[in-house]
């Protein structure tokens, strides 16, 4: 993984420009930085190019002279260290000499470029103090200045740019009028403002930008002073500098950075509109301001209400910006800007990617797209959502608090909208007002915990809530307070629970007359007659409902007919009853009283004298209502259709019912055989088994016994408590051969699970024969071809490998379409596998995938999965990785959370990345490493760290390639790939910069065992060395690659690390000006390595070093 870039011997040259950094929010900081770095970058160069003078002066003699220009000859080549040595040698040699005066001077200027700053700044110090001329002085008081701005910004702190700050004050003060006055105002302004002396750092920059009019450093300076007023609060005063530099610089680099800035202070002073002309024009390019600027502007969008363009602006940053820090949270404001604005379809998306971030955004984002999903009637997803954000944000300090109250209301209204699950929201309704009494969220949980545990049956629960709602929350409880209203309803609807039905009927009486206007009015006169018919008051009830049945519509109408109908059969008006309860019937048949209304139909109809349509009703009845002379036949007709219908809940009711009405009678049996086959279609094996036990134990002479029997060893065979199940079987074939002989499809299942059973019992020898047995006995066999791959099971499980192959065969070819007939591919795939036969097995997985669609439900997935999986590693054995690729990602698409999905998808990574397709390996390998799941072996998860790293790797993602490498590190250090892992992060911190961490990383694999990884790493050692202009030190490395490791007797896979050792060492010699040394080794590398891809490059640099006429 060598790094084939160029490399040039570079002088140092000081502070070098860095990349301009983005904005923060709420610093700037970094961006005046980069100014300041741009600007000592210059005074660097300029500094370089300043060449010593000639030694003229008269009064030196010839050996100061001539020493003079030695030295001065060094310094003009840059050879600071050299010309300092010497500067210093004259001093010592000629003290009293004229020079010595200029050689102090220019020793400074040479440590100053050595970056040995302690000394340049004693050094200057002299100068400024010794009889030199004016000039130098000013020169030095120059440099003292600023080197100790530069020497703060090294090592940043408020003392050192206040001693900087002194230095610069006393150079403008000693040696006003020089070149450098504006440098060093500007200079002064910023070390007076890092010291934390703002107000003096202001009215430095003030007096620049009087004093200095034409410098080229004004637009730096208008930014400095235009911020810096923005930043101490005096807007007004930044507004007109920064419009100044808007006006003055129109095409400034620092032209966005000052928008921002404008629009920052338009914002805090009320003005969006002024804010949003501004920034419109930044948000609109391709600048490094854009994200900010779109973040502005959705901002100052959202201030004057435009809620479609906010959105559409963060948008736009989320979309165009991904890698920006305002992302995450422009993600969220775009979402609920869409919403505002009444696009739940623009929104969703935003707020999904918003939740699936690491931020704290992900909280509010959360419970905004909570709030989306209860309003699209999704439940579920928004009780995702919701308990999976509470449960992330337990202990997250940089979380808003306020949203764990609204996301617990959020997960509450969640459960509430799901029927099976009001228990729960009800508990979870109380718990936010319990424990959360004094937040916005509690209002809304006390009132609808009321209607859930009145919902739930726990009235005196929801009676004390509505209490509490009404005390708390309801001060301003008017007629058009609809909450409030709602809850005095379910606070009477609590009162009818308790059986306080006369208190229920005030209470709703009293709503009523409070609600005139309500659209709920007419409900609440409904449940007003249902507290009136439970305290008897027919008439009254009567009154009330006939004239109210019109206005009301669906499930409430149908309530006020049954209660009309109930008061005028109390009232001896049957046949009026009857009427009622028939239009009942037609336009009700869903009605969750359908029973009661049967009922009384029933009663209505006989008071009436219609026996005929009384029966009717009956039958009717019957099937809902326990009732009847004839219950035990009836509820076991009911149970059969049920169980039919695979209602078997409700069938085991009715099978229940019969038996209770006829203990003895002569359905018993069979209600007991029907009992056990519901339980067993529901899952519940055990209670099967019971019920087709008690059959057996209580009802002997039953014919439902034989059958019992078959059923409980198929139930047991299937728990695996295969003895027993062995032994019911048994009993049946004895008695087949007595006096109760089983039909022929019984006595085949009796064969089969004897097989099973045997099979179970390890006994397949014998299984196997109890199979054949049946094929003879029954070729035509209902259920041949499962018999065919069990026998296949069998024989694999007894180590007739050729004769399971042929029964395997034989079920594919006269099944094809069988049940059976994936997982009998499955297995002859395995036999081939482990044969080692490549293309026979691949045709084997792919048959079974292809005949997985008949396999039962509860196999399909588990088979289309296995085939998959297998295919892929055959595909990967064979090394066809687009093949391997193509079948673990269709696993991964048939069975996302299948036994093996994990495992796929590091394999996809692999497959991937062998294409050389490391973006999309990257997203593979990342599901592999998910903290949430686990590889199979540690193997794998090694290997899958190490190419997971890799693939960053190749696509330049150091910080990514960076925290996978520490991350295997961390989790396994002692394996045996721990010195890959070791190698990757050395290689991701060379390219992060971050050079003597790599250093280390490369020299630890280095000295360990003498492998090709550590011969990788040393010669890494040396490209870093390089790098860092340590050549000496850099060939050393280099040798100890190329003859290190057993030079000439390496093996081969040493070879390329040597050739390219060879190769840099060679260069390092041309940089260090030993031609010789270099040209040797450039021949060598063409002689010893001739295949290497670095012998090209090695001619040419032979023809180059060689002289002409040379050889």
């Amino acid at each position: 993984m060598h790094r084939k870039d160029s490399r040039t011997v570079r002088p140092v040259a000081g502070c070098l420009v860095s990349r301009y950094p983005s904005r923060s929010l709420v610093s700037w900081l970094g961006l005046r930085s980069w100014i300041f770095r741009f600007w000592i970058f210059r005074f660097w160069l300029l500094l370089s190019l300043v060449a010593p003078a000639r030694a003229a002066d008269p009064e030196s003699s010839d050996a100061a002279r001539a020493a003079y220009a030695s030295a001065a000859a060094l310094q003009n080549r840059e050879a600071w260290d050299l010309a300092a040595e010497e500067w210093q040698a004259l001093q010592k040699d000629h003290p009293q000499d004229p020079l010595a005066l200029k050689a102090r001077y220019y020793l400074g200027i040479c440590q100053l470029k050595s970056e040995q700053w302690p000394a340049a700044a004693k050094t200057l110090r002299d100068v400024v103090s010794s009889p030199a001329d004016a000039a130098t002085k000013a020169l030095a008081r120059w440099e003292l200045g600023r080197g100790a701005f530069v020497a703060a910004q090294a090592a940043p702190s408020p003392a050192a740019y206040a001693a900087a700050a002194a230095d610069l004050r006393e150079f403008l003060d000693i040696s006003p009028g020089q070149p450098q006055a504006a440098d060093a105002t500007h200079f002064l302004g910023e070390a007076l403002w890092q010291a934390g002396k703002r107000d003096e750092a202001l009215a430095a920059w003030t007096t620049f930008v009087k004093a200095h009019p034409d410098s080229q450093r004004m637009a730096e300076v208008l930014y400095a002073l235009g911020v810096g007023q923005a930043e101490t609060g005096k807007r007004a005063e930044a507004a007109i500098t920064l419009e100044r530099f808007a006006t003055t610089f129109p095409k400034h680099a620092l032209g966005d950075d000052v928008a921002l800035w404008r629009a920052d202070v338009a914002l805090a002073t009320d003005q969006p509109a002024v804010a949003e002309k501004v920034l419109e024009p930044v948000a609109a390019a391709a600048g490094p301001r854009a994200a900010e600027a779109l973040d502005r502007l959705g901002n100052a969008r959202w201030k004057q209400k435009n809620w479609a363009g906010a959105a559409d602006a963060f948008a736009r940053l989320a979309r165009d910006h991904a890698t920006s820090p305002l992302a995450a949270r422009a993600t969220v404001a775009a979402g609920r800007g869409f919403m505002e604005a009444g696009r739940p379809a623009d929104a969703r998306p935003l707020l999904e990617k918003a939740v699936a971030g690491a931020g704290a955004e992900a909280f509010d984002a959360a419970h905004r797209l909570a709030l989306l999903e209860l309003d699209a009637k999704q439940p579920a997803r928004a009780l995702d959502i919701a308990t999976k954000a509470l449960t992330a944000i337990a202990g997250r300090k940089d979380a808003d608090p306020v949203l764990v109250p609204k996301l617990e209301l959020d997960r509450a209204d969640a459960l509430w909208a799901i029927p099976e699950r009001r228990a729960e929201a009800a508990a979870a309704y109380a718990a936010i007002a319990d424990k959360r009494p004094d937040s916005s969220a509690a209002g809304p949980a006390l009132s609808m915990a009321a209607v859930a545990f009145l919902d739930q049956q726990q009235p005196a629960q929801a009676l004390a809530r509505a209490d509490a709602f009404l005390a708390k929350h309801a001060t301003n409880s008017t007629p058009g307070n609809e909450t409030a209203l709602d809850v005095r309803a379910v606070r009477a609807e609590a009162l009818i629970g308790l059986g306080k039905t006369a208190a229920a009927a005030d209470a709703y009486r009293e709503l009523v007359a409070a609600a005139e206007r309500s659209p709920k009015r007419p409900s609440w006169q409904l449940r007003e007659a249902a507290a009136l018919a439970a305290e008897r008051q027919w008439q009254r009830v009567a009154d009330l409902l006939v004239p109210l049945i019109p206005v009301l519509s669906g499930d409430q109408q149908a309530e006020a007919r049954f209660l009309a109908a109930t008061a005028l059969v109390e009232l001896k008006r049957p046949a009026d009853a009857a009427t009622l309860l028939a239009v009942l019937e037609k336009s009700s048949p869903q009605w969750s009283r359908r029973e009661e209304a049967l009922l009384l139909a029933v009663r209505a109809l006989r008071d009436g004298g219609d026996a005929s349509a009384a029966l009717a009703a009956g039958e009717r009845l019957v099937a809902q209502f326990p009732a009847g002379q004839n219950a035990d036949v009836s509820w076991f007709r009911v149970g059969q259709l049920r169980q039919e219908a695979r209602r078997f809940d409700d069938a085991l009711a009715a099978f229940g019912k019969s038996l209770a009405a006829r203990p003895d009678g002569p359905r018993a049996g069979w209600a007991l055989l029907a009992s056990g086959w519901c339980h067993e279609g529901a899952g519940r094996l055990p209670e099967a088994v019971r019920a087709w036990t008690d059959l057996v134990e209580k009802h002997p002479q039953s014919p439902a016994v034989q059958p019992a029997l078959l059923a409980r060893a198929d139930v047991r065979q299937r728990r695996g408590d295969h003895e027993a199940a062995l032994a019911d079987v048994e009993r049946l074939l004895a008695e087949q051969r007595g006096a109760k002989p089983l039909d022929q499809a019984a006595l085949g299942e009796a064969r089969l699970l004897q097989g099973l059973c045997l099979a179970g019992t390890k006994k397949y020898a014998q299984a196997a024969a109890a199979f054949r047995r049946l094929l003879a006995e029954q070729p035509q066999f209902a259920a041949a071809d499962r018999v065919l791959f069990e026998l296949g099971v069998a024989e694999t499980l007894d180590g007739k490998g050729a004769e399971a192959a042929a029964t395997f065969a034989t079920l594919v070819d006269r099944f094809p379409k069988s049940a059976y007939a994936a997982e009998a591919w499955l297995e002859r795939g395995e036999a081939a596998w482990r044969e080692k036969r490549w293309d026979e097995a691949a045709k084997a997985y792919q048959g079974a995938i292809a005949a997985a669609a008949a396999a039962p439900a509860g196999r399909r997935d588990l088979v289309v999965e296995q085939a998959w999986h297998k295919l892929g590693w055959t595909r990967l054995t064979q090394k066809d990785h687009a093949g391997a690729a193509q079948a673990f990602a269709a696993q991964v698409a048939a069975a996302p959370r299948g036994a093996f999905a994990v495992d796929a998808q590091a394999l996809l990574g692999e497959a991937l990345l062998q294409q050389g397709k490391p973006a999309d390996a990257e997203q593979a390998f990342a599901v592999a490493l998910s903290p949430e799941v686990s590889l199979s072996s540690a193997e794998l998860r090694d290997g899958t760290f190490i190419r997971a790293s890799e693939a960053a790797a190749r696509q330049e993602k150091w910080p990514e390639s960076l925290a996978l490498a520490e991350r295997f590190l961390a989790a396994a250090p002692q394996s045996p790939l721990a010195p890959q892992a070791r190698y990757a992060a050395a290689w991701a911190r060379q390219n992060l910069g971050r050079l003597d961490d790599a250093l280390a990383g490369y020299r630890a694999i280095a000295d360990g065992p003498r492998t090709e990884l550590a011969a990788r790493a040393r010669l890494m050692e040396g490209e870093v060395l390089f790098e860092r202009g340590a050549h000496k030190e850099a060939v050393k490395a280099f040798f100890k690659v190329a003859y290190g490791f057993g030079e000439k007797q390496a093996p081969p896979a040493f070879h390329p690390w040597q050739a390219q050792a060879t190769f840099e060492a060679a260069r390092c010699f041309e940089v260090l000006k030993k031609p010789e040394q270099a040209r040797g080794l450039y021949a060598e590398l063409v002689e010893r390595y001739p295949d290497s891809e670095h012998v090209a490059a090695a001619r040419k640099r032979l023809e180059a070093l060689t002289p002409r006429g040379g050889s």
